[in-house]
Order: structure tokens, then sequence, then C-alpha cells
């Protein structure tokens, strides 16, 4: 244990007197110097906290790199989730060992299989929460780390798919400790029982719905997306046509030859406007001129008031929520009308109905709603356009039908 604590001293004086090689490979490649830098990157090579790249080039350890970055919540672009799959095998592989031993009455090592387990509980707790300070600073800073609109695209598509890849490895989460914490409870180890459910099996639902939220919010950015593209389109085409039309910015005629019809004849009253970023005395003799004329104004007495009798009040102050956009409310409102009916509602036909000032399509509304109101429970019927006798595979519905909730 002496020896332990020794070497563990010896690691973080070594990564303290050298903290500014760790700053600079933290950011980019560390290469050789003069005797001395060579000397402290040979130590720092040694402790496994530099890898070597290339030929006089090191890096920053991965492990030591992701540790940093978690705590200064400071990530790059494409950021990989932490992946669940091998510590879910590895917990349920262990636990499989304790249970056969439990069953053969062989009490060896249990102590050591019973702590390699809670220590794959809490990697496993922490990798969830890892992965949800990753989703939430990239959605504070809207993906901050991209270059142009494109690439935003591109990455809001890649955080799409990890986080259905995540929610997956939840679910194999829950499952697999559900199982053990009634197994550990069936066969009396509390103490097993009772670090599943502290750090996991309590915590699952809460996790679940903040990666949803999170999901909700990239599709809702992907969808305003691909509505801003929309706009971008129509106005790249009115620029392309006043590109290619000739008299888009004015054209020339002689007055000697112009036709009569395109002069005025009836005089324009101007009224003389001074721009009073000029410095003109005669603008500023006109100023002067116009304040002179105008009537004194009055200045009201203030009245004396008693002071009234302070009082403290301690109120949270709460921020006024966002507004919705047209699309975002009308999915509100529709929401609001299942909650309260127990009939069917035509997707198609609350957007004809409640679709005033939304400019969407019925395709991108279909699709947009359906995944919203399923994230919700709604229970949805998509209607085919072909009768059942004549369907085939990858059919095209053509409305979808939303279950109320009574």
């Amino acid at each position: 244990m002496r020896e332990s604590s020794d070497q563990i001293g010896k690691l973080l004086r070594a990564l303290s007197q050298n903290d500014d090689l760790i700053s600079e490979a933290f950011d980019a490649s560390v290469e050789l110097g003069d005797r001395t830098r060579n000397a402290r990157i040979d130590t720092l090579s040694n402790l496994k906290a530099l890898k070597p790249q290339d030929e006089g080039v090191y890096r920053l350890n991965p492990r030591l790199r992701d540790f940093i970055a978690d705590y200064l919540v400071s990530y790059r672009a494409y950021q990989t989730l932490t992946r669940l799959s091998g510590g879910i095998q590895q917990a349920r592989s262990v636990w499989r060992e304790i249970r056969v031993r439990y069953d053969n009455g062989d009490a060896s090592d249990r102590e050591s299989l019973v702590a390699q387990l809670v220590d794959t509980v809490i990697d496993i707790s922490y990798s969830i929460e890892r992965n949800l300070s990753l989703l939430h600073a990239l959605i504070s800073t809207q993906y901050g780390d991209v270059s142009n609109f494109q690439a935003k695209l591109r990455q809001n598509k890649f955080y799409v798919n990890e986080v259905s890849e995540s929610l997956n490895e939840m679910e194999q989460v829950s499952t697999l400790f559900g199982e053990v914490e009634t197994q550990a409870l069936n066969i009396g180890m509390l103490d097993v029982r009772s670090i599943v459910r502290k750090r996991l099996t309590s915590r699952i639902l809460t996790w679940t719905l903040q990666i949803k939220d999170v999901q909700a919010a990239i599709n809702r950015s992907l969808f305003r997306a691909k509505l801003q593209s929309e706009r971008v389109r129509k106005l790249s085409r009115v620029a392309h046509y006043l590109r290619q039309n000739k008299t888009a910015s004015g054209f020339e005629v002689s007055a000697d030859s112009a036709p009569a019809e395109i002069f005025v004849a009836e005089p324009i009253p101007l009224v003389h406007n001074l721009d009073v970023r000029t410095c003109s005395d005669r603008d500023r003799a006109a100023l002067m001129d116009a304040l002179r004329r105008l009537p004194p104004r009055a200045v009201p007495v203030p009245v004396q008031e008693a002071e009234p009798a302070l009082a403290i009040i301690d109120e949270e102050e709460v921020a006024a929520p966002d507004p919705l956009e047209p699309h975002d409310a009308m999915l509100s409102e529709l929401i609001t009308a299942l909650h309260q009916s127990s009939q069917s509602i035509s997707l198609r036909d609350w957007k004809e109905r409640h679709a005033d000032g939304v400019d969407l399509r019925d395709e991108d509304w279909l699709l947009y709603a359906s995944i919203q109101l399923e994230s919700e429970g709604v229970h949805l019927t998509f209607v085919n356009a072909l009768p059942a006798d004549q369907l085939y595979a990858n059919q095209v519905s053509t409305d979808i039908l939303a279950h109320g909730f009574l």
C-alpha cells in the first residue's frame, strides 16, 4: 500500500512540474528541443503521459486528454459519445461469475469480484454523465466548432445517430441492472443491490429523459435548418434572376430621344432636410434659428412624496420562455387537443385548419409532427394511399392519424 502511494505521488509531482508541456500537448503535438526540454519530455513519456506520434513528436495520452477535456468542458468537433457496450458486457460477465460461485458455495475471491462489479457500475454511471455533459455543452454553444452551415448540418446528423445509439445502450443498462438488483436481493447481497440502485437504476429514468430532450432539440435544429435552406434556395433563385435580367440595375436613356411617358409632368414638392452630420456654418445657423423659434418647454416641478416603507421581497426571477416557432405552437395545440379527446385527429386536416402563417409543406409537417408526437407517447396510425390488397414494401403514407389519450 505504501509503495502504491509513493508511485501515485511521483506521477502527480511529475505532471505538476511539467504542466506547461501538458498544456501544450493538450492543444497540439509536442516536439523535441534543447536538452532540458528533451529530458522533461522523456520523463513524461516514461510515465506514459505523452505518447510518441512520429520521430521527435509526441502527443498527449488520450485518456489524460479526455480527463482534462471533461474538467474544462472543452470538446472537439465530432466528439463521439462514450460507448457503454464494453462496460455492460463486463458487468454481465462478472455478475454471472458471482452467481455461479454463489450457487456452488465457493466464497473465494468474492470481495474482489464484488469490487470489480462496483467499479464497473461507477464507470458506466460516469460515462453516462459525461455524455450528457458533452451534449449539453454542444447544444448551449450551438455547435460553435463548425465553420459553415453545411458542416453544422452534418454535425447535427452525426449526433442524431450518436444519441439514438446512446438510447439503445441505456435500455440495455436498464434491463441488465434491473435483473442484477432483483437477483442480488433474492440471494441476500444487499451491498451490491444498494450500489446498483443508488448509482444506476434510480437515475436511469432521469438520464433517459435528458437524452430524449437533447434528441428533440437536435431534431428541431435540423428542421429549422431545412426550412432555412428552402428560404435560401428561393432567395438564390431571385438573385440569379436579377443577375440575368439586364434591366435589374436600371437603364440609361438620352433625354433628347426619350419618350415623354417616362417623365412626370407634375412637380413634386420637396422639403429641405438638414444633415446633422455636416459641419457647414449655413446648416448650423439654420438649426440654431429653428431652436430659437421653438416654444419653451414646460418643466414640471417634482412633487415631494413621502418615502414608502421598505419591504424586502425575496422572489426568484423567472426568465420568460422563448416564443415558440409557428409549427411548434401548432404542434403544442394538437397535443393539448389529444389530451382532451378520445377521437383520432388527422395531422393533414389539423395543418389545414391551423396553419395560418406557417410556410410548411405537408410532407415536412407529417415527418416532423410524427417524430415529436411519438416522443410524447402518442399512438399513431399511418394511412396508406393504396387499398390493403395492393400494399407493397416501403409504402408511402398520405396521412397520419393521432389517437387521443382519453
